[in-house]
């Protein structure tokens, strides 16, 4: 996860003894198996807090690029008008499918420089929106299901890193890194989750979780 405030603000930890609650929406998408993550609205938001009773800080949803690769700033408004936090998955994919290598945002095509284009656009949008936005990309870098894992990729991590510097250098120095992990799947214990973790922090990254 990339979490970064524009210019003289900032995303502030919890109070101590505290949590911040999100929304992550999973409503139905075109394919039954794993739905597009962007589908949430409005009226879903305050569903969810009407059930729960307390406010969310932050919507987490997609941002496929077999869709779109512009930074997603309508959606991102709504959720700022909201008086939240945009949470963005950077999905560098080329279908819904997991369990694939990825067919066309490949580690290899990033390292060459296929995508830099593309990826200092995003970012200068993302630092033109001007308020506080979560970003994530290379999510769940431990699993075995997404086509960036080392699983399809002989375990390189340099794809990762490279979009990591390259969103850092367009987000003129307004970037905070933080990398969360998986901890429900794959069959990892504790200490396995850990060492996914150290092996993401350093490179600039400051802190990691692995759920």
């Amino acid at each position: 996860m990339l979490g970064r405030a524009s210019v003289g603000s900032t995303i502030a930890p919890p109070p101590a003894g505290k949590l911040y609650i999100g929304c992550y929406w999973g409503g139905p998408g075109p394919d039954a198996r794993d739905p597009t993550e962007h589908d949430v609205t409005p009226k879903d938001v305050a569903r969810y807090e009407a059930a729960l009773g307390t406010k969310t800080a932050w919507v987490y949803f997609s941002n496929n690029w077999f869709e779109s690769r512009r930074f997603p700033a309508a959606m991102c408004g709504w959720i700022r008008s909201s008086g939240k936090v945009p949470y963005i998955r950077l999905m560098l994919r080329s279908d819904l499918d997991q369990n694939h290598r990825e067919k066309t945002f490949t580690l290899e095509k990033l390292i060459a420089g296929a995508f830099d284009v593309d990826l200092g656009a995003w970012a200068r949008e993302a630092s033109a929106f001007g308020s506080p936005i979560l970003i994530e990309w290379g999510i769940e870098p431990n699993g075995d299901w997404f086509g960036w894992s080392g699983r399809f990729n002989g375990g390189a991590g340099d794809g990762r890193l490279r979009a990591v510097g390259l969103l850092e250098r367009d987000l003129a120095g307004d970037l905070r890194h933080l990398r969360r992990g998986d901890g429900g799947r794959g069959g990892e214990d504790e200490r396995g989750r850990e060492r996914a973790c150290e092996r993401f922090e350093g490179h600039g990254l400051v802190s990691c979780s692995a759920e």
